[in-house]
């Protein structure tokens, strides 16, 4: 459509080198063309649909026009076909605008009424403006590509989302399938505690990331279960320090070690004392390992079956902390527990960072972030080992809210 200069279409004012004067009311408007000054025109725009045309090229020509609020985007006339597919899209994502006929009757106008409030869009009053347009194709194009996004109502998706966001404290509400602005917070909480793209659209990346996250709330773990054979291999990466590792960098074996004092150490953190021969005698036995012979090689499997029979102390904080708290934790979560109580025991004690965590049942990883590092940071040498506790921490969380049992850091 060709605009002209000064064109007035339907209720949308085109204008061309003129200036917008609004007036609240018709006679203020009135008496400002008669005393041929614009200064009287109040700027407050308001309800009343009037506003005066002060043409730049001619001060002293001043016309009164019918104009709604110039803030409002207006509706512009639409073909019967550009109706019909704003209805067709309405419908496809979950409004209910009745057979496309491409006429805007009472029930288009009170689906795209209920669209643009859902939006939180400039103008609610079932008005089909650029801008609800606009909106309508962005929402329904991301929806036939599987992606999620404020707008969508009446969606299976959508209330699977916001079930599974809930599950995870992430508060969307009742879920109702209907994507609104309480849906799109909790959604941006997420991905920004797990470090995902802040868009608030639930496209793969973030979908796979929730359900992840939701999945591994499925596998609770009993108490002194001990750790899983990913949890050790992530454990000895950092606490066995002459471990053998594959080319990907994971754990395969940890050699035997004088360590002096009239010790041996096997695994990790397990000691024997030399002039111990009856405990020397029982690895023998039970694990098929002579621990006299420094330097053997001692398989990963078998270096997590001595960790868990002889090194309870950790696991046992552990166990202690999920009791008083009632709570069921995941195999993943439960490792990165340990982990966690192996390099600071002092973690899990009451009123310290684990017990805060998860006495609030607080899921969001920002959180728990800050209140470890703030816990290390009261250490005396956090300005000599602070970097490499932060990359643990990071390497924690990841294991307890991602299931990544990667070293990554």
């Amino acid at each position: 459509m060709t605009i002209s200069d000064n064109q007035l279409i339907g209720n949308q004012l085109y204008l061309k080198g003129s200036t917008i004067i609004s007036a609240k009311r018709a006679e203020q408007a009135k008496s400002s063309m008669e005393n041929k000054s614009s200064e009287k025109i109040d700027s407050e725009n308001n309800i009343n649909d009037i506003a005066v045309i002060y043409e730049k090229s001619n001060p002293n020509n001043l016309r009164l026009v019918t104009y709604a609020k110039p803030n409002t985007v207006k509706a512009t006339a639409l073909s019967k076909n550009s109706i019909k597919d704003v209805q067709t899209k309405l419908n496809a994502i979950g409004y209910s605008c009745g057979t496309p006929n491409g006429m805007a009757g009472k029930n288009t106008k009170a689906a795209v009424t209920s669209f643009q409030k859902l939006c939180g869009l400039k103008n609610q009053n079932g008005d089909i403006t650029d801008e609800t347009i606009t909106k309508l194709n962005s929402v329904y194009s991301r929806s036939q590509k599987g992606v999620l996004s404020r707008g969508l109502r009446n969606n299976t998706s959508v209330k699977k989302l916001q079930e599974n966001l809930n599950k995870l404290n992430y508060n969307c509400g009742t879920p109702d399938g209907t994507f609104g602005v309480g849906t799109e917070n909790a959604l941006r909480n997420f991905q920004k505690a797990n470090k995902l793209a802040v868009d608030g659209l639930a496209g793969s990346a973030t979908l796979n990331a929730i359900q992840k996250a939701v999945n591994n709330l499925k596998q609770p773990v009993k108490a002194s279960r001990g750790l899983s054979e990913n949890g050790f291999k992530l454990l000895a990466s950092y606490e066995a320090t002459r471990a053998v590792k594959d080319k990907k960098g994971n754990v395969v074996s940890i050699p035997i070690l004088d360590v002096g004092d009239g010790m041996y150490t096997i695994g990790v953190g397990n000691t024997v004392k030399k002039t111990d021969t009856k405990t020397i005698q029982e690895y023998k036995r039970k694990y098929g390992v002579d621990v006299t012979k420094v330097g053997t090689q001692v398989d990963i499997k078998t270096c997590m079956k001595i960790y868990n029979d002889y090194v309870n102390t950790y696991t046992s904080a552990v166990d202690n902390l999920l009791k008083r708290h009632n709570y069921t934790a995941s195999q993943n979560e439960y490792d990165a527990l340990v982990i966690a109580v192996y390099n600071r025991p002092a973690l899990a004690k009451e009123g310290h960072a684990l017990d805060t965590l998860i006495k609030n049942n607080n899921r969001n990883k920002n959180d728990w972030r800050k209140t470890l590092v703030d816990e290390y940071k009261g250490l005396k040498n956090w300005n000599i080992y602070g970097k490499g506790w932060s990359n643990r921490i990071e390497d924690e969380l990841e294991l307890y809210f991602d299931n990544d049992y990667v070293r990554n850091h």
